[in-house]
């Protein structure tokens, strides 16, 4: 049972953030192939550093198009296939859980309830699909942008059949500047695409199938080098509440004409957030980020009834031939529980360096490191020291197969990228994969939990080599693809074998990906 008064009362949050305009590069670029943007245009992942790759997102580049009369109209057009293989997939068979949410546990457990046990996978496939066609009108300040969708994936498990699909629409918002070439003031309203900073706490999440674009408003206040933005998102809508809330004593309504009980509204979930970034020298960029979730019932498998804030530092430049970036933030709040409202309190932080050598072949060196709290009371303590990433660019993590969120996770990786010739780039990357917290739950950086091992000792999930290479014979077509290969330590297979999923020693992954984005 939830406690009542987390659940029914929704606290009201403020946050503060200062910050400035241009961001410099990050060090840990992945690269993931050209994305078409909020507006169809192509930006790069594996050509751009993340940040650049933000900012071209949130300004979107209008200088191609029709014009008529006072009216610019700007066409596009995205399309992308995917073919994957996993061998023992992390998210197919053994225990599937009621909840996916980061804080939602059982009860005097670390994961939520499990809904059924299915027979482990060895082999997953799939074939994913996506097209996208936009169109931007611009009438001097004001412009309007439509990005339709239909995305499909076909297999996904051994023996599924048919295709599972979905039409709509990615994108449609309402902007508005101050002035159409340099803005002080810019606001934003609809469905978009948001990603701030490395994307660790709000990313687009333009890897997965359908995109990560949410219904909100966002505001930007530009002086000189200094930028503020401010965001207001609806997570989930409100609505009649579930049988599981509506006939507890305190949550029911009473038809005051019948006096028969009736289902009452909940509130769902809200996302109010502030960021900022300046740069005051090219060695020295900061950016604040504060985000507050509000999460009251009906609300989707992802989201427990909390309240969350997450407090963000990042610092970051280049300086000759090396950059880097530095990240460190806590959060607080209270997540409701069984019996009571447990406290939340937890860290996380990151470091990404890499030196752009002059070396043949355009040598690139990367480093990275980062921690994600865990919980160490195995759901039973009064307050929850598991770190929730909110709303992460899922595939921004560390390794190709995303097998670690950046929550109870110890995380490093190593790797180098070359380009031997124009339109060619090839990478060799080494991840280790830990959990901060032996006994509490191994969650994949797509926020699925593969569950947990409570008398697990051993903090190693894994080892991880990923190979990738990417062609591009014109600037608006590419091919990509990857082989990764994940050495299971002791941790891995204990919390594998608790789940349901057997102990295997080893997890291969691999994909080819073809890409179109026009203009």
């Amino acid at each position: 049972m939830r406690v009542f008064s987390l659940v029914h009362h929704a606290p009201v949050w403020g946050l503060v953030a200062v910050s400035s305009l241009a961001m410099a590069p990050s060090a840990a670029a992945d690269p993931s192939g050209p994305e078409a943007r909020a507006d169809g245009s192509s930006l790069d992942a594996d050509y751009a550093p993340r940040d650049a790759t933000a900012i071209a997102a949130q300004v979107e580049d209008l200088s191609k198009g029709i014009g008529i009369g006072d009216w610019f109209f700007r066409p596009s057009i995205a399309l992308r296939m995917r073919g994957n293989f996993r061998r023992r997939g992390l998210d197919v068979g053994g225990d599937v859980y009621t909840s996916t949410a980061v804080l939602g546990d059982g009860f005097r457990d670390a994961v939520p309830p499990v809904a059924v046990r299915q027979p482990a996978v060895d082999a997953v496939w799939g074939l994913a699909s996506r097209a996208r066609f936009g169109l931007s009108a611009e009438y001097h300040q004001v412009t309007g942008v439509i990005v339709l969708q239909d995305a499909r994936l076909f297999g996904h498990e051994t023996g599924a059949t048919g295709p599972i699909g979905e039409f709509s629409a990615h994108q449609v918002y309402l902007d508005i500047k101050s002035d159409p070439d340099r803005p002080l003031f810019q606001i934003r309203a609809g469905r978009q695409r948001v990603q701030w900073g490395s994307g660790r706490l709000v990313g687009d999440n333009e890897w997965q199938a359908r995109g990560g674009a949410i219904d909100g408003l966002r505001l930007w206040s530009r002086r000189g080098g200094l930028e503020v933005q401010l965001l207001g998102a609806v997570l989930a809508v409100p609505g009649a509440l579930s049988p599981e809330y509506a006939t507890h004593a305190h949550q029911a309504a009473t038809n005051a004409e019948t006096g028969e009980v009736v289902n009452r509204e909940g509130s769902g979930a809200q996302l109010l957030g502030a960021h900022g970034i300046m740069q005051p020298t090219k060695w020295l960029g900061i950016e604040l980020t504060g985000l507050a979730r509000m999460a009251r019932p009906p609300l989707p498998v992802h989201l427990t009834p909390s309240d969350a804030a997450v407090f963000d530092l990042r610092l970051h430049g280049s300086f000759r031939d090396f950059d880097y970036a530095a990240e460190i933030a806590y959060q607080t709040g209270r997540v409701a529980s069984h019996g009571q409202n447990r406290d939340l309190s937890s860290l996380a932080t990151a470091m990404d360096v890499a030196w752009q050598s002059k070396l043949p072949a355009s040598l690139r060196f990367e480093g990275s490191v980062a921690y994600g709290s865990g919980d160490d009371s195995g759901g039973t303590g009064d307050t929850l020291t598991r770190f929730d990433p909110i709303l992460p660019e899922i595939h921004g993590q560390m390794g190709q197969m995303d097998l670690m969120a950046w929550s109870n996770s110890i995380q490093a990786s190593l790797g180098v990228t070359a380009v031997p010739r124009e339109g060619i780039h090839v990478g060799l990357h080494y991840v280790y994969a830990g959990l901060a917290e032996p006994a509490d739950r191994w969650t994949m950086a797509s926020l699925i939990p593969v569950g947990v091992a409570p008398d697990n000792t051993a903090h190693t999930i894994a080892n991880e080599l990923d190979l990738t290479a990417w062609y591009r014979p014109w600037q608006a077509l590419s091919f990509g693809a990857s082989y990764s290969l994940a050495f299971l330590g002791e941790g891995g297979r204990a919390v594998m074998d608790a789940a349901g999923r057997g102990q295997p020693t080893r997890l291969h992954a691999a994909y080819v990906q073809a890409q179109l984005v026009a203009p």
